[in-house]
């Protein structure tokens, strides 16, 4: 699955050939598969710069439904199997069903900045970082339960990936990298740097 600056994304056949090509955008980013409708297959699911999320049969490239988040979606995690989480540039944070319709939205303080997926003690969570240097932490209900300010904007959140550790590197426009671990016992997560 490849995305673009331009007005079209692509999937690729393992040999690299194109399997279809699909028009929308511009820039397709936010790049997932996950197989939406349960039937085995998984679709590609992209966020473009005209603020819409899109859903593509992988089979024959057909859009199968758009969500509008209002603006520019630059990032996106895929929840619960069906699910999808997108965030934008102007601080939206939305999951969508399976079949795109948005369960909830919140508004967060500065743009979306990056959008994981962290479970620790069983429990999945969404992270949103934001352009004004806020992590926060979304149950899958869409309530707010929990953040943690940089010191600076946040440019990349990733989970963290060792093993037996839940938590999350976060690189900041201040030239930080921090990275935090998730105590079990207080999964309304403060973070222990």
């Amino acid at each position: 699955l490849v995305g673009a600056e331009y007005y079209n994304s692509n999937l690729l056949e393992a040999d690299g050939r194109i399997r279809w090509t699909v028009q929308g955008g511009p820039c397709f980013s936010a790049l997932a598969l996950t197989d939406l409708n349960g039937n085995g297959v998984k679709e590609s699911v992209y966020g473009a710069m005209d603020g819409n999320v899109y859903a593509v049969d992988s089979i024959s490239g057909e859009i199968l439904w758009t969500a509008n988040l209002g603006d520019d979606v630059r990032h996106g995690v895929v929840v619960g199997g069906n699910g999808f989480a997108a965030g934008s540039v102007s601080g939206q944070v939305a999951l969508l069903s399976g079949s795109g319709e948005k369960r909830w939205h919140r508004d967060l303080d500065g743009g979306v900045t990056g959008l994981v997926l962290l479970e620790a003690a069983g429990k999945e969570m969404i992270v949103a970082g934001t352009s004004e240097g806020w992590i926060v932490f979304l149950s899958l209900e869409g309530e707010i339960v929990g953040n943690h300010r940089m010191e600076a904007g946040v440019t990349v959140l990733t989970p963290l990936a060792l093993p037996g550790v839940s938590g999350l590197l976060v690189g900041t426009d201040g030239w930080t990298v921090s990275a935090f671990r998730a105590r079990p016992e207080l999964f309304d997560l403060r973070m222990n740097p």
